[in-house]
């Protein structure tokens, strides 16, 4: 009975708990509502057109998960395994975003919001792997650090790193592996987009980068 007097007690560790206030019904406001109401902690996706609006805007990510990707076809002609990784961020507060100039009246979030995006490119995929190994979380074979996609040691799936100091490896019931880690990385002008011809998109490609 104690056991089950604990477990109802107990509240799941994703809330904010307030004291408790009941819905009345009349409430219009939605400052009514949400006021002492318990909260849901989440982040919002931003991909495409929500990604680019963090150009410029600072933020910090406290959260990277690696995730298996697809098969692609190399610039060289190979076909190879790719991963993708998760960055769980949150955005600078008013008085940076002020700072830092950012038109707050156009960007589709908030100060100090928590937003989670994802990439596998030569872009911020690369940064995040080298800097991971650089604090040594991960280890890497040899190799070159730089080149096309799929050269460089940076871009290697999860499965082919040498090895995990620190963060948690995954392997699925497909063995494929995936990482995760919580760090500390801030990038003060948020993200930079590259604009570049690709022969594979004859309408031009970007590439984005941590800044």
């Amino acid at each position: 009975m104690a056991a089950t007097k604990a477990a109802a007690k107990a509240e799941p560790k994703d809330t904010i708990v307030a004291p408790f206030q009941p819905y009345v019904p009349g409430m219009e406001s939605w400052e009514d509502l949400r006021q002492g109401a318990d909260q849901v902690q989440g982040s919002d996706l931003a991909k495409d057109e929500l990604l680019d609006a963090l150009v410029g805007v600072p933020f910090l990510i406290y959260k990277v998960t690696t995730r298996p990707g697809i098969v692609r076809r190399t610039k060289t002609g190979e076909n190879k395994q790719f991963d993708y990784v998760s960055c769980e961020i949150v955005l600078a507060d008013e008085q940076e975003m002020k700072r830092r100039r950012v038109d707050l009246t156009n960007l589709p979030f908030v100060p100090g919001d928590q937003v989670v995006f994802n990439d596998g490119s030569t872009g911020v995929w690369r940064q995040i792997v080298a800097y991971l190994h650089a604090r040594e979380f991960i280890v890497l074979p040899e190799g070159p650090t730089g080149g096309p996609s799929g050269e460089s040691i940076y871009d290697l799936p999860v499965a082919d790193w040498t090895d995990v100091n620190i963060g948690e490896l995954h392997i699925g019931d497909d063995g494929l592996a995936s990482y995760t880690a919580d760090v500390r990385l801030l990038c003060p002008r948020g993200l930079r987009i590259s604009q570049y011809e690709n022969e594979f998109n004859p309408d031009g490609s970007h590439t984005r980068y941590l800044a």
